[in-house]
Parts: C-alpha cells; structure tokens; sequence
C-alpha cells in the first residue's frame, strides 16, 4: 500500500510539473473523491482520466499468448491511427481532460509518427507513456533524445533478450531522464520463476529501479493451471521471499493472486482507463482488443456513458455473465478493487 502511494505521488509531481489545466485537475479530484469513497455511480460523472491510444495492429513479432487477435492484420498499415485523429481526441470533450495518454498496439514503434504524438500530448499538459517490446529502439535512437516521452514499459521476452538489452542500454545512455519499467510475465511454471532473478540482474546493470512482474493471463480453459491463483501456496511464498530479497532496492510490482471464485466483481480499468483506435473505434481495455466501432465512437457525447461502456460496467458488476474476455483476466478474478493498491 505504502509502495502504491509513493508511485502515485510521484507520478501526481510528475503531473504537476506539467502545470495541467484546470479542467484537468477537477477532472480527476472528482475521479479521486469516487476512488476513496468506493462509490462510482453507474453514469460515471468524470470523463477518462487516461487513455490509450492503440496506434497501430502492426507488431514485429508474433507471442502466442498475446491476448489481441487483430495483431498483424493490417500489414501494411492502413489501419493505423493517423496524425490527424490523435490531434482530434486531444481536444475533443470527452478526452481532453485525461491527464495521460498510453501508446500501445501492436509494436508502437512501427508507427511512423509516434513520436510527433507524443509532442503533441505535451502540448496538451498529457503525460505519455509507451509499452514496447523494445526491438526498435536502435532504429529510432534520435527521435528518443529529443522526445517528452515520459515512460515505456518494455515487456521481456527469452528469445530477444540479448537485443532487448542491448537496445535499453543505448537507450539509457541517450535519454537518461526517460522512466524505463521492465515487463516479465510470471505463471506458475518454475522456469518461469527462475527467470525473475535474471530480470533483476538485468535492472540492476541498467540502473532501472521500476520493475514489474505481470501474472500470466489464461486465453482459455485449458492453460487455467498457469494462472496464478489464491489456492498456490507455493507461488506466494515464492514471492514473499523474492520481494524480501529485492524489494528494499528496486520498486517491485509483483503477480497479485486471482481468487479462483471471486464474490464481488469489480473492475477498476473499465472505470479508469478506455482505448481508442483508428477511426474513433474504442475498447474498454487493454484486454478486449483490437477496439471496435461496435463498442461505440470516441467522438459520441459522453462516451463514458454511452449504451455500450454503461452496459459493459453494469453487467460487470452484477449477475449477468461477464465478457468472454474478462473471464480469466486477473483484474476480474482479484475480485474487487485490492488490486489497484498493490
């Protein structure tokens, strides 16, 4: 919890310094005064505090537990969002007010303006984050010096690792005020767990004090066993002395257990932060992708509330089955909003 509040205020300093417009900061007292109550009314009376903007389906590689069925089915790019609607989203009513924005995909840097995105959120008083798998970085070097780029996560996978690393360490060398997070993704697999300590080795060499350990995220029924749930006493005790052995020195976000028969349903990404993807398209997550016409348009009035974000959270919450996709994701399973504060 302690943990937790030191890295939103740091980010709240990080927010500050932007000096954000007023309309910004009410925005997110209002989101702040639902969060510590624990009261969010079903219309929701704030607009999106955050939101990523799925730039591209267009990735350099091919995970086979990669939770976005529509990767790599615009080749060539047709599909991806263009410089003039991302311009659009930062002053349109419903997103304006959002104090970050998350490029995403896909590979985001395979989108040839990336980077003039991320500009053009500074102007508008966003910080910007990006989650890459870092191949690309090499590439793109220059366009990192001179960039606001606030943050990237860079998601560790065992076959690129050595061009991964290699890329980081140019990137730190080049832009040293840059915030980098590692990404590993941890199941119950031990090989899995071996792994983390190469990880930490890895920002310990780099100076990368942020870490994150993601928990593994069932597609289906049948790798539910790599899932980590509340039952694996042998995990969470795995975890509890990995977080003793690292925890003083590097700001560790580790695997939160789902429970395997969750009581209350509560999901704090779908009252946070909705996606936006070319042509207005929207998605309640980073899950349900790639975002879809059919789930409503990022320019509809109050998109918060329009019918399809306002039926996704009421059902969410009652007795009617969740979406297909929500089924195994850990957010659901961790029953209720403890998982926000880990």
């Amino acid at each position: 919890m302690l943990r937790a509040m030191h890295r939103y205020g740091v980010l709240a300093w990080r927010f500050a310094a932007l000096r954000p417009r007023p309309g910004q900061v009410l925005n997110l007292l209002t989101y702040a005064a639902c969060l510590t109550t624990g009261r969010f009314p079903r219309r929701l009376p704030y607009t999106p505090i955050t939101f990523g903007a799925h730039v591209t389906s267009r990735c350099n590689l091919k995970c086979v537990f990669c939770n976005n069925p529509g990767v790599n089915r615009d080749p060539r790019g047709q599909s991806d969002m263009t410089l003039e609607e991302f311009a659009a989203l930062l002053v349109h009513p419903n997103w304006r007010h959002a104090f970050r924005v998350s490029f995403t995909g896909g590979e985001p840097l395979l989108h040839p303006d990336v980077f003039t995105f991320a500009k053009l959120a500074r102007k508008h008083k966003k910080l910007t984050y990006m989650a890459t798998n870092g191949l690309l970085i090499g590439e793109r070097l220059d366009e990192f010096r001179t960039s606001p780029l606030d943050t990237i996560h860079l998601s560790l996978y065992a076959q690129h690792l050595d061009k991964q690393v290699d890329n980081l360490r140019q990137l730190r060398a080049a832009a040293p005020r840059l915030a980098v997070v590692l990404t590993q993704i941890v199941s119950t697999d031990r090989e899995s767990w071996k792994t983390m300590r190469d990880t930490m080795g890895i920002a310990a060499e780099l100076h990368v004090r942020n870490v994150l350990f993601m928990a593994y995220t069932p597609i289906s029924g049948h790798d539910l066993a790599l899932g980590y749930f509340d039952d694996h006493a042998e995990m969470a005790a795995y975890l509890r002395a990995f977080e003793q052995e690292f925890g003083r020195r590097f700001d560790l976000m580790l695997p939160i257990p789902m429970e395997r028969h969750p009581v209350r349903r509560f999901c704090m990404v779908a009252h946070t932060a909705p996606y936006v993807g070319p042509r207005g398209a929207i998605s309640p997550c980073c899950a349900i992708l790639p975002p879809s016409r059919s789930m409503g348009n990022a320019f509809d009035p109050d998109i918060w509330n329009q019918e399809f974000l306002y039926r996704f959270r009421r059902e969410f919450s009652s007795h009617f089955p969740v979406h297909p996709r929500c089924r195994h994701c850990p957010t659901y399973a961790q029953g209720s909003a403890k998982g926000f504060f880990a």
